[in-house]
């Protein structure tokens, strides 16, 4: 094939390319020329690329070919002279257009350069605004060949920050710091122990651990059970049943102490020989809907019998291994009598002061009402009572804090036919096991549980030394109180005690914890 054939094979497929089409090329135009008008090279004169020494820059591509003069290439400048390039022969080569992106076709065919300068004609020449006047001949003579593109261009000076600047910028930074971390912050939930006498179903020990675990705010580590209104077995089974109706069997419950630590029941037995009747013993003389029975027996369930397992480790090892897992962290929760954690404290003495808090009902004051657990004997009261020498070991340890629920505020509350109606609105499996299974009593602590979730609905409060007597005389596990000036310093430790309560907030808070939906599990990846 021809040269002249060639060249205008080459053309013609310069027509049809996408390239060319963005160049807007089309056919020729007559048979004599053929036009190239390619898009100013913003300034940038081609000619000093191909060392072609022409003041005014060039900006328009134009290939003329006809049979007469088939290997005429012209470059015009922007006053329309040619530039006569008709010596180069052909060659492939890339154009960028304004964009800076390389328009690449089969485009004029250029010859007679040498290898350098072929290589050099073939990476993209990239858009650089001129911002000068246009170069001297002597300074586009002088010109060398490089490659453009975004590496080698200038850098941009950074903008100056002024004082003002920087301020802006550090208060975006701490805005940005504060909107990331708040996030996380109201993710974090309080986690807590539940120690309680779990007897059921219904009634307040159930109720108060409903409080605790549909709180959306707290993390349940577990639910720790010990005799108190019931023997320890049967309470461990209402327990295990009452997280399967809600679907929270992923809290364990773990097994306490049976007996107390000193006291029992045959004991007081012959105590009351002497100093008279204890109205209430708990599992020693009360039973929820069936006769009283022995520790070891487990009556037929209303609910129904669970079928999930407690766990099988130690009370205290399990109360230990949290506080040290969390140090300063787990609150303690005590809604039945304290020996289970007297044993982790006299098993480990930082027990108390590995925790956070321990919140207690417990304690008699002076309560003004007519009821007769009270009315004789003010200073009686069950939790404090039924394990006397437990209850002095605990009051005694190093807590970081206590807050006590006396009977005296407890007594001021009243779960009636009408919070039990409001309940049973609930579609929830909270709401309805609480409605069907709820007692017209005081709401002892269930008082404890929301006014740790909310100590708002406490309005008054008072500190004072408590303490509890284990002398086995007619005193034996009655709440001894004194204030800054009549203690006796003997160990005794001060506690926040609260007073009274605003009883329609508490209502309330009550009704709305007990007909929720109840949260999902918590994760315990490091358990």
């Amino acid at each position: 094939m021809t040269t002249e054939h060639k060249r205008a094979a080459a053309w013609r497929g310069a027509t049809k390319s996408s390239a060319g089409h963005r160049l807007g090329v089309s056919g020729p135009r007559s048979a004599s020329t053929l036009r190239l008008i390619a898009d100013s090279l913003g300034g940038r004169s081609l000619s000093s690329d191909l060392k072609l020494a022409h003041p005014s820059g060039v900006s328009t591509l134009v290939a003329e070919t006809s049979p007469e003069a088939s290997g005429l290439i012209a470059l015009t400048n922007r006053s329309g002279h040619l530039i006569d390039c008709s010596a180069l022969p052909a060659n492939s080569g890339e154009i960028a257009g304004r964009s800076g992106s390389p328009l690449t076709s089969n485009l004029l065919p250029f010859s007679g350069i040498s290898n350098r300068e072929h290589h050099l004609l073939e990476h993209p020449l990239t858009y650089r605004k001129q911002t000068t006047a246009p170069r001297s001949n002597r300074e586009l003579s002088t010109n060398r060949f490089r490659d453009i593109s975004l590496s080698t261009l200038p850098r941009k000076r950074a903008f100056p920050l002024t004082t003002f600047s920087k301020c802006v910028l550090f208060a975006l930074l701490i805005f940005a710091v504060v909107a990331a971390a708040s996030p996380l912050a109201a993710q974090e939930k309080r986690k807590i122990i539940i120690d309680q006498d779990c007897a059921g179903p219904g009634g307040t020990d159930t109720q108060a651990i409903l409080a605790l675990v549909q709180s959306p705010d707290t993390d349940v580590l577990g639910i720790t059970i010990v005799t108190g209104d019931a023997w320890r077995d049967e309470e461990v089974q209402h327990a295990l049943r009452l997280l399967e109706i809600i679907g929270r069997t992923d809290i364990p419950v773990i097994p306490g102490a049976i007996f107390p630590l000193v006291n029992s029941k045959e004991y007081i037995a012959r105590w009351e020989t002497l100093y008279g009747k204890v109205v209430y013993q708990g599992a020693w003389n009360f039973a929820k809907r069936h006769p009283v029975h022995g520790p070891f027996e487990v009556p037929p369930m209303p609910e129904g019998a669970p079928t999930t397992k407690a766990s099988t480790e130690g009370i205290a090892h399990f109360l230990l291994r949290m506080v040290h897992q969390y140090p300063h962290q787990v609150t303690i929760y005590e809604g039945g009598p304290l020996t289970n954690l007297a044993l982790a404290q006299a098993i480990d003495p930082q027990f108390a002061s590995l925790a956070k808090e321990l919140v207690l009902m417990g304690g008699s004051l002076n309560p003004q009402t007519d009821d007769p657990e009270f009315t004789m004997t003010p200073r009686r009261e069950f939790n404090l009572w039924m394990d006397p020498e437990a209850s002095r070991i605990v009051l005694h340890a190093p807590w970081p804090r206590i807050v006590v629920t006396t009977v005296d505020i407890s007594l001021k509350t009243k779960m009636d036919k009408d919070l039990i109606s409001q309940i049973g609105k609930s579609q929830y499996p909270a709401g309805q096991y609480t409605a069907k299974y709820a007692e017209d009593n005081y709401l002892w602590d269930e008082l404890a549980s929301v006014a740790w979730l909310d100590p708002s609905i406490i309005t008054k409060w008072k500190k004072l030394y408590l303490d509890v007597s284990i002398d086995h005389g007619a005193s034996y596990g009655d709440t001894l109180v004194w204030n800054e000036t009549t203690r006796p310093h003997m160990g005794e430790r001060e506690v926040e005690i609260q007073d009274d309560l605003d009883k329609q907030k508490f209502y309330k808070e009550f009704v709305d914890l007990l007909t929720r939906p109840t949260p999902p599990a918590t994760t315990h990846p490091d358990h």
